[in-house]
């Protein structure tokens, strides 16, 4: 595990996100971001220390999930 930036690493990948990475992962402003997690639509953060941070494993699985949710929807709509 090494460390670069306050973000730590196993193989390659980073464990654990700031709402700034995790916002750029997702496509959407940091602004966007903190406003779907007030409003409960993304994952809790886990706070450590004064730092806020997404399990980039949490963030991977809430992404995939939200995406067969939505083509679900989609594809229930253009089945109607």
């Amino acid at each position: 595990m090494t460390k670069a930036n306050s973000t730590f690493y196993i193989d390659e990948e980073p464990l654990l996100v700031s709402a700034q990475d995790a916002a750029n992962l997702c496509g959407v402003s940091t602004r966007t971001w903190r406003r779907w997690v007030a409003m409960g639509f993304a994952p809790k953060p886990m706070r450590i220390g004064r730092s806020t941070r997404w399990a980039m494993k949490g963030l991977q699985a809430w992404v995939q999930h939200e995406f067969q949710r939505l083509n679900a929807s989609v594809g229930c709509a253009k089945k109607g």
